[in-house]
């Protein structure tokens, strides 16, 4: 599913390269997941790129791969993340408890810099392109 880019209605460049780095971040994190289940319901539906922590909560993970897994509207949206469900579905998925005991650790807080939030826009759209270009070659 295309996207339409973000547009920031701020004029603060720190503040589009944030938006742009997520929305980059959750293309690749949709790509990725493409195909998969809702991480917290289990249900074969459209996906979001649902964050175990949220951005508004825990700032620092916003762009952190781990806490971010495709999830249908009604988990991320209507039961606001579900986040019983999203570790037991990171557990059930991976395995093992150490992800999502990975998740609650604790880190520093984060303020990236513009040449940072570049960096990782650049690293997510070349991971869903990789994806992407896999897909079309199979």
């Amino acid at each position: 599913m295309k996207r339409s880019p973000i547009k920031s209605r701020s004029s603060n460049p720190r503040a589009k390269a944030v938006a742009l780095a997520q929305s980059a971040v959750n293309a690749y994190v949709r790509a990725r997941d493409e195909g998969m289940p809702c991480i917290s319901c289990g249900e074969m539906k459209p996906l979001q790129a649902g964050h175990y922590w949220s951005v508004g909560a825990r700032p620092e993970m916003r762009f952190n791969e781990a806490n971010i897994h495709g999830q249908c509207s009604r988990c991320n949206v209507d039961l606001a993340g579900n986040r019983d469900a999203f570790r037991a579905g990171i557990v059930e998925r991976y395995g093992s408890e150490e992800l999502a005991d990975a998740l609650d650790t604790t880190i520093p807080a984060q303020k990236w810099t513009l040449d940072e939030l570049r960096e990782i826009r650049a690293s997510a759209e070349a991971k869903r392109a990789e994806i992407v270009d896999f897909a079309r070659a199979a």
